[in-house]
């Protein structure tokens, strides 16, 4: 009698995608003697930029939480954003959100993030963004992965890639420098008042990043707005 081999399927459970911090830093001129608070949103969160400032750099920094194998971002620039709603006849609208889009009569700067390896002889490797400056298509709407950092265009002089170790637990967004333009100090405090009033719309919708500590068996919540 031949015997039944019946085969033994074993389903593993899919592996979760680790999500990592990706870190990124704005770098003022020195004629900034005092960095504005500005605002920033990722996928329905809003972000602190740090405005301590740095002596030595003049920096502020940032962080967003993303897989750490994403390999496309986009990052823009506007002075408004703005959510947008399904029409469903005229004058009629959904009450769903379907995304975010930078009015028309609003500026904008929009790059899209490319990840890449770099790599030598030896096989030592190093990740990278390739930056290509990019247009919104015809109803302005954003990508959805898209850094939003509310401020004119205008002020944003450069961004720049820096690398970092496939190794690394982090990731680091490129660097951002504002313009060093006679008169950029006093241009972005007033800037900074009229972009705190646009953010309310964005806040409406974005939640605050929740940070976890953890102390002995408690867990405390940390809710920054």
């Amino acid at each position: 009698m031949k015997k039944l081999i019946i085969p033994l399927l074993i389903f593993l459970p899919l592996a979760q995608t680790q999500a990592v911090p990706f870190i990124g830093s704005i770098e003022f001129p020195n004629s900034v003697r005092s960095i504005p608070t500005l605002c920033g949103y990722y996928k329905g969160t809003r972000f602190n930029i740090d405005s301590a400032q740095n002596r030595e750099s003049n920096t502020a920094s940032f962080k967003i939480e993303e897989s750490k194998n994403c390999t496309q971002l986009s990052l823009l620039f506007a002075t408004k954003v703005v959510p947008f709603a399904l029409k469903m006849a005229p004058n009629k609208y959904d009450n769903k959100i379907l995304g975010l889009k930078v009015p028309s009569n609003s500026d904008y700067a929009l790059y899209e993030l490319n990840k890449m390896a770099i790599c030598k002889e030896d096989k030592d490797c190093s990740y990278s963004w390739e930056i290509t400056q990019k247009k919104l298509p015809t109803d302005r709407s954003l990508p959805e992965k898209t850094i939003i950092i509310l401020l004119n265009p205008e002020f944003v002089d450069s961004i720049r890639s820096i690398r970092w170790k496939p190794e690394d637990n982090i990731a680091f967004l490129p660097v951002i420098a504002i313009t060093k333009k006679q008169g950029i100090n006093d241009q972005l405090q007033k800037a900074a008042i009229t972009l705190r009033l646009a953010s309310m719309d964005l806040n409406a919708i974005h939640a605050p990043i929740i940070t976890q500590t953890k102390h002995d068996d408690l867990t405390v919540c940390v809710i920054r707005s």
